[in-house]
């Protein structure tokens, strides 16, 4: 790493602390929202094998493509919700860092 790098990392560093610790831009609980955001990266994938068993257990075999379709989806938007949370997690938006989706997590 080049000494330009360095000095280019270390200052989006203290940016986003010095931002992070303003009080006007931090609320009560950003953390909070960090942590949902990696939880939903994290078990993100749950999502799709839960929608793929809760269709073949009410229509049998032939709900394995639908509940895989529903829960490739459905994965998708809670691992890019989460992704969402873990970079902005400094800003509250959607208003007082409610969840994107819902239920905040899948479990």
């Amino acid at each position: 790493m080049t000494n330009s790098m360095r000095l280019v990392f270390s200052t989006i560093i203290l940016l986003c602390v010095l931002i992070c610790s303003a009080s006007g831009f931090c609320a009560a609980n950003p953390g909070e929202k960090m942590a949902r955001g990696v939880m939903n990266v994290w078990n993100g994938q749950y999502a799709l094998t839960d929608d793929v068993h809760n269709a073949m257990y009410y229509e049998g075999p032939i709900g394995f493509f639908p509940g895989l379709c529903k829960g490739a989806g459905a994965m998708a938007v809670r691992s890019l919700s989460g992704i969402y949370d873990i970079i902005f997690f400094w800003l509250p938006v959607p208003k007082n860092w409610d969840p994107l989706v819902q239920p905040e997590l899948n479990m």
